[in-house]
């Protein structure tokens, strides 16, 4: 009895070891298990954090903006060397006519001197009026220019009257300077900044091209001072029919030049000058023939004279 009491007891022991023995091998494989989807769990994190942390996806994403930032810049220098080119061109323009003005004026007061020097020497009555009508239309012509370009309101030949501007040789007009452009950007942005030297070198050049012009300026001014000077000087010797005869075949000489430097000057103004100067065109075109004509008439009246005066030797005789 007492054999089988301690194998059934044995029994129920091993029964119970092998229990537990299951009950913990499940336990230790569902640990492991548990442990294992853990670890899986925290690789797949850790993996999708590294995809999300990608070296390549963040030096691209920077790499794309400094290209955008570049391409922002390289606008903006672009953008301010436009403008430095286009006020640079402004200037050049502006001088140009500036230039041509200048050449025009001279040429207008030199023609108002000569006639306001010869009004009062001449005999015949077709050269007095063209006289007269010399100094009303150079007049115009040179106080139209001098309104047009306010640089040239005291550019003023000595000896050239009623022109608009006080007699005397020593002053002249400044050249027009365009203000600089491409100041106004933002510091710290290095196109704009760019653009700004840029614009500042444009200015500087027009600032050097604006006392070139007004040295020009005061060169043709001198030249034609001169030629003023020496025509009145080879006029003051002449006398009488002489004297009409030596003004009117100057007045066709000299519009024949006027016209020229006005065909010439026509192709490189703009704007508002060109217009003016197809204007002075066809007035210098009708005062050249109307010289033509009178020089023709002198001539006429001079071959009648000696006619008139080699009859008279002849019936004395």
């Amino acid at each position: 009895m007492m054999k089988v009491l301690t194998l059934t007891a044995l029994k129920i022991a091993l029964i119970v070891a092998s229990a537990n023995a299951q009950t913990g091998g499940v336990g230790s494989s569902d640990t492991g298990r548990s442990g294992t989807a853990q670890q899986s769990g925290s690789q797949s994190s850790s993996q999708s954090s590294d995809v999300g942390r990608t070296p390549g996806s963040s030096q691209t994403g920077r790499s794309a903006a400094g290209q955008s930032s570049q391409s922002g810049q390289t606008s903006q220098s672009g953008q301010g060397s436009q403008a430095g080119q286009s006020g640079q061109s402004g200037q050049q323009s502006g001088q140009l006519d500036d230039a041509i003005a200048a050449g025009l004026l001279l040429g207008n007061q030199e023609e108002v001197a000569l006639a306001q020097f010869a009004q009062d020497r001449l005999q015949d009555p077709k050269a007095k009026q063209f006289a007269q009508m010399m100094i009303r239309d150079h007049q115009q012509a040179a106080q139209k220019l001098q309104q047009m370009v306010p640089q040239l309101a005291n550019v003023q030949l000595s000896g050239a009257q009623g022109s608009g501007a006080t007699s005397g040789q020593g002053s002249t007009g400044q050249a027009s300077q365009s203000p600089q452009r491409g100041q106004s950007g933002q510091s710290g942005q290095s196109g704009l900044d760019q653009g700004s030297q840029r614009s500042q070198v444009a200015g500087s050049q027009g600032a050097a091209g604006g006392q070139q012009t007004q040295q020009m300026l005061m060169l043709h001014q001198a030249v034609a001072q001169q030629c003023l000077q020496l025509t009145q000087q080879e006029l003051e010797e002449k006398e009488g029919r002489e004297f009409d005869m030596a003004y009117i075949g100057q007045q066709c000489v000299a519009h024949t030049q006027m016209l020229a430097k006005l065909q010439a000057s026509e192709q490189f103004a703009s704007g508002e000058l060109r217009q003016m100067i197809g204007q002075m065109t066809q007035t210098v075109e009708q005062h050249r023939k109307m010289a033509k004509e009178i020089k023709e008439s002198l001539k006429g009246g001079e071959s009648a004279g000696s006619t008139a005066q080699g009859g008279q030797d002849s019936s004395r005789r």
